[in-house]
């Protein structure tokens, strides 16, 4: 007989419907990663930008670039954190 398990919802889910989950949950969590990867490659990048860019986004964001990517980077690092100690049993 196949393992059920039920969800919060009160749903009971068979083997398959496990597996199906936890695959979904697994390719969320990959395309999560790499599209939090990109987002650390393009604020790298903006690194390299000239004084130029830095002084423009200040004027329209009203913040200085230092303050923004360092907030943006431990937002970055918080999510990441988050992703990878997500587990499929937390969502059941």
């Amino acid at each position: 007989m196949g393992t059920k398990v039920t969800s919060s919802s009160g749903s009971v889910l068979e083997e398959p419907e496990i597996q199906k989950l936890q695959m979904q949950a697994k390719i969320f969590k990959e395309n999560s990663l790499n599209k939090l990867n990109a987002l650390k490659s393009t604020t790298q990048l903006l690194d390299i930008q000239s004084i130029w860019y830095q002084e423009a986004f200040a004027r329209l964001f009203g913040d200085s670039f230092r303050t923004f990517k360092f907030q943006l980077s431990q937002h970055m690092n918080n999510l990441e954190t988050l992703l990878n100690a997500e587990t499929l049993y937390e969502m059941l």
